[in-house]
């Protein structure tokens, strides 16, 4: 769920991904993953409202300025761009079915 809303919290990010951008889909998992992270450890803490947006900010800015979510990325990216191949892939050839064969009317 994490994931969801942090994926409906970047619609234009999201849009560009969903049209093939294997590595701005990449990026979003990875920031999402983080963003996880910091949800978990947040809860695990007892930490609410101005302690948890501390935590957040201050490890979202410690995490962005070093290469970790690059390293998470390019982890990630052969996996993520190899699933959304695939996706696409099946999505097109179900398209390209659904245009060859011409509705039936019904009776």
């Amino acid at each position: 769920s994490v994931m969801i809303s942090f994926f409906t919290k970047n619609w234009g990010r999201l849009a560009k991904a969903l049209r093939g951008d294997c590595k701005e889909l990449t990026g979003l998992v990875a920031e999402s993953l983080v963003e996880g992270m910091v949800i978990q450890l947040s809860n695990s803490k007892g930490m609410t409202g101005a302690g948890y947006t501390f935590l957040r900010n201050t490890l979202e800015d410690a995490i962005h300025s070093t290469s970790f979510i690059q390293g998470l990325e390019n982890s990630l990216e052969s996996t993520v761009c190899g699933l959304l191949n695939k996706f696409t892939g099946k999505a097109t050839e179900v398209a390209s079915n659904l245009k060859a064969k011409p509705a039936l009317a019904a009776s």
